[in-house]
């Protein structure tokens, strides 16, 4: 599992995360270690991309929910895009599509900002 963190171009408050691999019990904290770099940045306005992502576990699921939580807390948002069909019905399963802001691609998150 790959992680990178990188500003979002002229929108310089917002930051994408691009992960490429599995996100499991294993590579959750790899994950949750970057987000929380950003957290410390005060950065939340984030935009997670999971183009590369085939399968979320539970402690996945986690590790966005509490990013969720902190960034809305900032007056931020986490939003996801890029998704598989089998990592969204994931989410759907969970029940967090309800929770997270789903979207296509990287140009609507920065829109919906």
């Amino acid at each position: 599992m790959d992680v990178n963190v990188r500003q979002a171009g002229q929108n310089a408050d917002v930051h994408i995360v691009e992960i490429e691999g599995r996100i499991d019990a294993k590579t959750a904290s790899d994950i949750e270690n970057e987000l929380n770099a950003l957290k410390e940045k005060q950065a939340v306005k984030i935009i997670v991309d999971f183009a590369r992502v085939n399968y979320i576990s539970s402690g996945g699921l986690r590790v966005f929910l509490s990013a969720l939580k902190w960034a809305k807390a900032g007056n931020g948002d986490l939003k996801l895009v890029n998704m598989e069909q089998n990592v969204e019905k994931i989410f759907k399963l969970a029940g967090f599509t309800k929770i997270f802001n789903i979207l296509p691609n990287i140009d609507s998150a920065l829109h919906a900002f």
